[in-house]
């Protein structure tokens, strides 16, 4: 291995330990399981608002994650615990079937009664994650109804994929309705549907349903295929219901998303039993478009979207796609040993720490603009440290398992 990548140990666990936990160990020890992620750009906690699916989920699978892990792992094994059973209980919907979108600040009344498959997708994964943890029969009951509510309300078996917004009781988006993603409810997003990819590769691992090896085909192919756009064949976001591209944004191209799906598209396509080369290749390349067209090659870090060919114009950095570069670049040097992407994770390294993490107040900053000014809230219903935590830990894993131990360490 690189040497100066194999040294990089001790600055992840700093990372983790010295700027991420901190921040969300007080929020973690809710006494009541329900997660309260609301704080300004100072670390401020703001007035309570609704609880979300996606951010109370994604909080119990970082739980789960850590103590499996071995970091702190009564604290989040307690912390995975009581969160999993708030999720069960205040967002499952005992009538229809599936997990709201959001619940009322007191955690007794909905908010939001839709079901959309970007937030069923994370409460999957968590209900696995702490099962996996707990080893709950509860738990694995939860996710194994989830899982089939997905496949009969969600799965479009006209035209594939699934159709994300619905209504509480499964009626389809009305015309113009726009879902919580800010887009037309009728759209399907490569976005979503990559989490969904995830969820089903986590749940096909858990159970080997047949079912389940047939939709994370289906999903794979969806990911490696019908997203892929030239002429840079990358992956855009937004289709019709029949997988028609829609008219493209300003900046199509998110480097995020598509270092995120380089490296999670091989651990999908394992699950299934196919042979690590036969991705090799394509995430390679996938990985070397999005850093020569987002890559700040003179401050470091990754920037937000562009075009489908040339350089960035959404130049912010955002906290997310900064983790989702660390492990992609990391996860595709370790699979291919190209140079490129130890460089490339070496200077994400450093911007993260020089430029990303907040040193005054904690956490990292949401985001950093072109001219350098921070903005943006440290917690909210989209800020959380899913990709901080599942990206350090990833690195963590490869480095161990590309680093023998010494002779005679135990």
């Amino acid at each position: 291995m690189h040497p100066a990548v194999a040294a990089t140990g001790d600055r992840l666990d700093r990372l983790l330990h010295r700027t991420v936990l901190p921040f969300w160990r007080p929020i973690l020890a809710a006494p009541d399981g329900g997660f309260r992620a609301r704080h300004d750009g100072q670390g401020r906690p703001l007035p309570d608002g609704p609880f979300g699916l996606v951010t109370q989920s994604r909080l119990v699978w970082c739980a789960a994650h850590l103590a499996l892990s071995g970091v702190e792992p009564d604290f989040h094994a307690a912390a995975a615990e009581r969160g999993a059973a708030f999720l069960r209980d205040r967002f499952a919907d005992p009538d229809h079937g599936g997990f709201v979108w959001s619940v009322a600040a007191d955690g007794r009344s909905v908010v939001e009664a839709g079901k959309h498959l970007y937030g069923q997708a994370f409460a999957l994964l968590a209900l696995i994650e702490a099962d996996r943890l707990l080893h709950s029969r509860p738990l694995a009951d939860a996710a194994a109804q989830l899982w089939a509510t997905i496949a009969d309300r969600h799965h479009d078996a006209e035209h594939g994929g699934y159709r994300e917004w619905r209504a509480h009781d499964w009626r389809p988006a009305g015309a113009g309705s726009m879902s919580p993603l800010g887009v037309s409810a009728r759209l399907k997003l490569a976005n979503t549907h990559m989490h969904m990819m995830d969820a089903a590769r986590a749940y096909l691992e858990s159970s080997g349903d047949d079912r389940t090896h047939r939709a994370l085909a289906e999903l794979v192919t969806i990911m490696l295929v019908t997203v892929r756009r030239a002429p840079a064949q990358v992956p855009t976001d937004r289709f019709a219901r029949d997988w028609r591209p829609t008219p493209d944004p300003p900046a199509p191209f998110s480097y995020g998303h598509a270092i995120e799906l380089a490296w999670l598209l091989p651990r999908a396509a394992a699950a299934l039993g196919m042979a690590p080369a036969l991705l090799r290749e394509h995430s390679r390349r996938l990985t070397r478009t999005v850093l020569q067209s987002g890559a700040d090659h003179d401050g470091g870090g990754l920037f937000d979207a562009g075009p489908l060919t040339g350089p960035a114009t959404k130049r912010a950095k955002v906290w997310w796609v900064q983790a989702e570069a660390l492990a992609g670049c990391l996860d595709r040097f370790v699979a291919s040993g190209d140079p490129l992407f130890a460089r490339h994770y070496l200077r994400t390294l450093e911007w993260i720490e020089r430029r990303q993490v907040d040193p005054v107040h904690g956490e990292w900053h949401r985001a950093i603009d072109a001219e350098g000014r921070t903005f943006g809230n440290k917690a909210d219903h989209w800020k959380c440290p899913f990709h901080q935590v599942r990206a350090l830990l990833h690195c963590r894993r490869l480095l161990a398992a590309e680093i023998p131990p010494r002779p005679g360490a135990g």
